[in-house]
């Protein structure tokens, strides 16, 4: 039996069917500290450079990614 995917405590998952939305609006995943983490399940690394640009146009900071094996964890402020 295969384990349940996990992703990163703190972060918001976003399913495949849902990147559009929460790219089109980063700014709704922002928590009051003014801090953004999604996890993108199923994401794969060549996708991190375009996140990171995506990230960077809307004006935040400090972002980083990591490329876990159930995808990417991206975080970044405000």
């Amino acid at each position: 039996m295969k384990p349940a995917v996990l992703f990163p405590e703190g972060y918001t998952q976003v399913l495949p069917e849902h990147v559009p939305s929460y790219l089109a609006n980063l700014d709704a995943a922002v928590n009051q500290r003014h801090e953004l983490a999604l996890f993108f399940k199923g994401c794969l690394m060549p996708a991190a450079p375009f996140l990171l640009f995506r990230l960077k146009r809307e004006g935040f900071s400090r972002c980083r990614i990591a490329v876990l094996p159930d995808g990417i964890a991206l975080d970044a402020q405000r």
